[in-house]
């Protein structure tokens, strides 16, 4: 499972499972494959992305009549 985010030419993912790392940024113009992670190089791309995740997240989880997120109960569900 994975979240993701665009700023303009580029995408910034978060994986929520093992075998990738945590924060990825792809330039979706030079590199439309998303084969080269930017984000160890641009660590400001992956913190402003992050940032805007966590914001749109905030106000999706605000609007929860019970305060629990389905993705992270998928994952412990399906963790084995």
């Amino acid at each position: 499972m994975q979240s993701a985010v665009c700023l303009g030419e580029h995408v910034a993912i978060r994986a929520c499972h093992d075998g990738f790392p945590a924060i990825m940024v792809f330039d979706l113009n030079r590199d439309p494959h998303e084969t080269r992670d930017l984000a160890p190089d641009h660590p400001e791309l992956a913190a402003a992305a992050m940032a805007k995740l966590e914001a749109w997240y905030a106000r999706q989880m605000a609007k929860s009549a019970d305060g629990i997120d389905p993705i992270w109960t998928v994952l412990r569900e399906t963790a084995a």
